[in-house]
């Protein structure tokens, strides 16, 4: 039984064992799902193997992986990956003018880039597939379109759905005998990483509870000493500066090797 194209409308029989299809009347790439026939859209790819590098080279020197992670990681050559996205757009509460429109995405298969959780789709602008995107052999999702609709779209006067594929480079790097990996948008150079060594908290954290630990010590000892009328020690006063700069001298060396 033939559907209707969503660009054109013209009758389009969906594939025998198969996903992907096109449009005889217009030529435009649709996608089947069940009963759902929805457009196939790609997000441009941008960035050359070389600039995504950078990007994930100016991401391993920023503030939250190990200090060490850009000099110290073996990258292993990139893997363009081209996420399958549903997306859907609609009017969403009551109906009329008020009614505000929303986008919805997500994923359409379970294992490709895993470091993409949420916003699977770039900022960046869509184009529909042509005889190029066709040739790539572009992966067919894995979550089923009406899955999607029931869990994510029960709210939404649908206005426009569609099969969206996102470029990726994924990379696979070693670090101090561990394997992590990080994947690039290939449309806009963000980094989104999976799991990387981060940069260790816990001798600020600790050295903070000391610092608190030994003021909270000397005020207590002096509104003591001032209540019951005692003799207040002289070496208290002393604490606060020696206490101040020994933090910060330590703060500054855990800051350079950490």
């Amino acid at each position: 039984m033939a559907s209707q194209c969503p660009n054109c409308a013209a009758p389009v029989a969906a594939p025998v064992g198969g996903t992907y299809a096109r449009c005889a009347s217009c030529n435009a790439a649709v996608a089947f799902s069940g009963k759902a026939v929805l457009a196939r859209f790609v997000v441009p790819q941008r960035l050359s193997p070389e600039a995504a590098a950078r990007a994930l080279e100016r991401w391993m020197g920023g503030n939250q992986p190990s200090r060490w992670l850009a000099s110290g990681a073996v990258l292993e050559p990139p893997k363009l990956e081209w996420l399958p996205v549903w997306y859907a757009r609609g009017r969403a509460g009551a109906d009329g003018d008020k009614a505000r429109w929303t986008t919805v995405e997500q994923r359409a298969h379970e294992t490709l880039v895993p470091e993409v959780r949420r916003r699977p789709l770039p900022a960046a602008g869509l184009r529909r597939l042509d005889e190029q995107d066709v040739a790539r052999d572009l992966p067919q999702p894995t979550l089923a379109f009406e899955q999607f609709r029931a869990t994510r779209l029960k709210d939404l006067q649908l206005a426009e759905q569609a099969l969206v594929h996102a470029p990726y480079y994924r990379y696979v790097y070693r670090y101090r005998g561990r394997r992590y990996s990080a994947a690039v948008d290939a449309a806009t150079g963000e980094v989104r990483p999976g799991r990387f060594p981060k940069r260790m908290r816990w001798p600020f954290v600790m050295l903070s509870l000391a610092a608190l630990s030994v003021f909270a010590t000397a005020d207590i000892w002096f509104v003591a000493a001032w209540y019951w009328d005692l003799d207040r020690p002289a070496i208290i006063p002393g604490v606060y500066p020696f206490a101040w700069g020994g933090g910060l001298v330590l703060a500054l060396l855990l800051a350079a090797l950490l």
